[in-house]
């Protein structure tokens, strides 16, 4: 997948998730570009410092995500599966580079 850099918070319940963008690519490594083809994945922020400079987050990890045919969806498993903590994985620290 090709990352894009327009990344967006959400939040659902209280808790916030940055949302990372992408693009998918065909078997052969080929990029679409279509919309249709754009998809998401989540990071589940844990922690931050005050101006966001320094972010402790879990990737949410799920198979049925990938099943799900839009925004609606999306939130309502989210809400379902918010407190799971089975689906949180991959603990990362994101720090901001001056």
């Amino acid at each position: 997948p090709t990352y894009e850099s327009n990344i967006f918070f959400s939040e659902i319940d209280g808790v916030k998730f940055l949302n990372v963008p992408y693009w998918k690519k065909t078997d052969d490594g080929t990029q679409l570009g279509d919309m249709k083809d754009m998809g998401y994945f989540f990071l589940k922020i844990d922690e931050t410092n005050s101006d966001f400079s320094k972010i402790t987050t879990y990737t949410v990890s799920s198979n049925e995500l990938g099943t799900l045919d839009n925004r609606t969806d999306v939130r309502r498993f989210m809400q379902k599966h918010l407190k799971d903590k089975s689906i949180y994985t991959h603990k990362a620290h994101l720090y901001k580079v001056k």
